[in-house]
């Protein structure tokens, strides 16, 4: 439980905009038959995090794929710390999903521009330069889609898509050693152009330590990303689409988060 509250009091950092990285955790991060996993989330940014509890009027999908997919929706607790907690039938490994709905936010304008710099979303920016638009406040809504991984030996769970609105999708086991390669989906399509960040944990880092983006690059024409292997340590990729919204009674805009959390093992 140390090591959970490390990861999670090391991603929080002050902020102008609601620009926040939102993940989930799985303790253990490794798990064998009979063990007992706990699924929690956490916002933050510049590497350092605060708790959330599941709030059911606000999720859309909760899931766990292990032998089979299982919604866990009809079982989560209201305003619980702990969106789920899974006894591990078997040592194959367990991959989470969340989607949440949409929440909306106002910014002032120099602060929603700023924004779309910081999470690479310059396309809306230009949109908005062109209309005339760029000394408005942004007027947003936003949704969470975010996986976590708790490894074990079947690759395939990991592989599977989980059906999220915006979805990095791992094209093979990213605790293996070797660069991890991801698949950004929108709607099960690929989206390329979008810029995917990475953020590790070293083992051992002290807590409350902030740590900067460990490296970020642009999914390609397929929507591919490859991320290095930057050793052990929790890794956290995350990443944002932006497009005008449907309901403009609403919002202006609408964004999708994706993100998408896996460990590291020390080699023993």
């Amino acid at each position: 439980m140390r090591l959970l509250a490390l990861l999670a009091s090391a991603w929080l950092a002050p902020s102008a905009t609601h620009a926040h990285e939102w993940w989930l955790t799985a303790t253990p991060w490794h798990a064998s038959a009979g063990d007992t996993v706990e699924l929690r989330a956490w916002v933050g940014t510049g590497a350092v995090g605060e708790p959330k509890r599941f709030v059911a009027t606000r999720a859309r999908h909760l899931s766990v794929r292990d032998a089979a997919r299982r919604d866990l929706l009809p079982v989560a607790v209201d305003s619980a710390a702990t969106f789920a907690r899974i006894v591990a039938a078997d040592g194959g490994g367990l991959a989470f999903a969340y989607e949440s709905d949409f929440a909306r936010i106002v910014l002032p304008a120099a602060e929603f521009e700023a924004y779309l710099r910081e999470e690479g979303l310059e396309p809306v920016a230009r949109i908005r330069q062109r209309r005339g638009q760029q000394d408005r406040p942004g007027r947003e809504r936003y949704a969470r889609c975010a996986r976590a991984w708790c490894a074990g030996d079947s690759s395939a769970r990991v592989r599977e898509a989980a059906g999220l609105t915006l979805e990095l999708v791992p094209l093979h086991d990213p605790t293996l050693p070797g660069p991890a390669a991801f698949e950004l989906r929108f709607h099960g399509r690929p989206l390329q152009a979008a810029l995917v960040r990475l953020w590790r944990r070293p083992p051992r880092t002290a807590a409350g330590d902030s740590l900067g983006v460990a490296f970020q690059s642009r999914t390609d024409l397929d929507g591919r990303v490859r991320l290095p292997d930057l050793g052990p340590g929790r890794y956290l990729a995350s990443t944002v689409f932006m497009e005008p919204c449907p309901d403009r009674a609403e919002a202006d805009w609408q964004s999708h988060w994706s993100s998408f959390t896996f460990e590291r093992a020390i080699a023993r």
